[in-house]
């Protein structure tokens, strides 16, 4: 899949996310993805700034499979694939930046196929 197909997919499963997942409208949201011009100058650049937000925003990915938390649904969340877009437009090749679109895409992923699971289970219980 390429960056672009990826980073498509990326903001179709966050805009889709089950509706097991809390929803949060854009004022009450626990998600911010900005970075201030002191923390490009802190880090040396905009994606090294946007990277560090998210380490702190998602917390250290120590999942063998870089699943992070994702806590609810709606314009919150789903604006960190905007804000990657615009990272990949910046630097295609930023490795890091690869690597969280490519994490939050298991993430979602991870609740869709749990979501699954529950639904199977509870038809087979009815």
């Amino acid at each position: 899949m390429s960056q672009n197909q990826q980073l498509a997919h990326l903001r179709h499963l966050l805009e889709n996310l089950p509706d097991t997942v809390l929803y949060h409208d854009a004022q009450s949201t626990g998600y911010c993805f900005s970075v201030s011009d002191d923390d490009i100058e802190e880090y040396g650049d905009e994606n090294s700034a946007i990277n560090h937000m998210l380490e702190v925003t998602f917390g250290p990915r120590h999942d063998t499979n870089g699943i992070v938390p994702i806590r609810e649904r709606g314009p919150g969340i789903c604006a960190v694939a905007t804000v990657l877009e615009k990272c990949t437009a910046a630097d295609p090749a930023d490795a890091r930046i690869k690597l969280w679109v490519d994490n939050l895409c298991r993430s979602a992923e991870k609740l869709y196929a749990e979501t699954e699971g529950k639904v199977r289970i509870l038809l087979l219980v009815t």
